[in-house]
């Protein structure tokens, strides 16, 4: 509108200097604001498709930590170092994000072997029994104790159980339950060599 009226009025040079300089000035704030404009849409549509939460356990691209808080502009996580990584809510979301907590059932598993001459059934067994009475371990889906690999100086047994991510710290649980299985299996192996000594 400026310019037509600079134009009628005969000041054409003075019209295409307002013209180019907007132009200019679009352009220069477009590419200011193109990431601050990216990062709101960004934000908007995690907002409709809300792919995690507060206090959730997130893998987004190569980050991964709990998600603290979630503004206009970017996505706070911390690291299990305890480190404050700030995401701008673009990158979020053109990334691939893995939420390990949005199922609070979470798997865990370990290995431990045994020496071919130990009785394999009889450990799965006494480690299901260790398994089942646990307060802490899910039984949907139940916990299994499968061989896992026939290794070089023993057969390696895989032990699979369930726990429930929201209630409980799976690093704590499952150091508390490989600690139980070493226990059990070294009685085990005690009772077993107390008659021969």
């Amino acid at each position: 509108g400026l310019y037509l009226a600079l134009r009628i009025s005969g000041l054409a040079g003075l019209a295409f200097t307002v013209l180019g300089g907007t132009g200019i000035l679009g352009l220069i704030l477009g590419l200011g604001l193109k990431n601050s404009f990216e990062d709101y849409a960004a934000s908007i549509l995690l907002s409709i498709k809300k792919p995690f939460r507060p206090s959730d356990w997130v893998k987004i691209g190569e980050y991964e930590g709990i998600v603290q808080k979630v503004t206009s502009r970017s996505t706070l996580i911390i690291d299990f170092a305890g480190n404050h990584i700030l995401l701008p809510n673009s990158i979020v979301y053109k990334s691939i994000v893995t939420n390990m907590t949005a199922n609070p059932k979470m798997r865990c598993d370990f290995v431990f072997g045994l020496d071919y001459n130990d009785s394999i059934e009889e450990a799965q067994k006494l480690v299901l029994e260790l398994l089942g009475k646990s307060n802490i371990v899910l039984k949907d889906p139940e916990p299994w104790v499968l061989v896992d690999a026939l290794a070089g100086s023993a057969v390696n047994i895989r032990v699979y159980f369930w726990l429930n991510a929201r209630e409980v710290s799976i690093f704590k649980v499952s150091s508390h339950i490989l600690l139980d299985v070493k226990n059990l299996l070294l009685l085990i192996f005690l009772l077993f060599l107390q008659p021969s000594l």
